[in-house]
C-alpha cells in the first residue's frame, strides 16, 4: 500500500442513484441524481484514521444537500 501513499483521494457523494436506477432494472429512469465532490487529500497509513476521514468528508459532502423524502 506504501506505493500509493502520494495518490490523490477524490471523496465523492452521490444521492438519488435508487430512484435513476431501481434494483432489477436496466433502464435509467429520469430523476435528479445531486453528485457532491470534496476536496483531495492524501492516505494516512493509520486504518482507523484513514477511515475515519473518509467516513467524515462523506458525511460533510452528505450534509451539504438538501435531500427531499422519497
Amino acid at each position: 500500500m506504501r506505493e500509493c501513499q502520494n495518490v490523490p483521494i477524490q471523496p465523492v457523494f452521490m444521492h438519488g442513484l435508487g430512484k435513476a436506477l431501481p434494483k432489477d432494472s436496466f433502464i435509467l429512469v429520469p430523476f435528479f441524481v445531486d453528485i457532491f465532490i470534496g476536496e483531495t487529500f492524501k492516505f494516512i497509513d493509520d486504518r482507523k484514521v484513514f477511515m475515519d476521514e473518509v467516513t467524515n468528508r462523506l458525511n460533510t459532502l452528505r450534509d451539504e444537500g438538501d435531500f427531499k423524502e422519497w
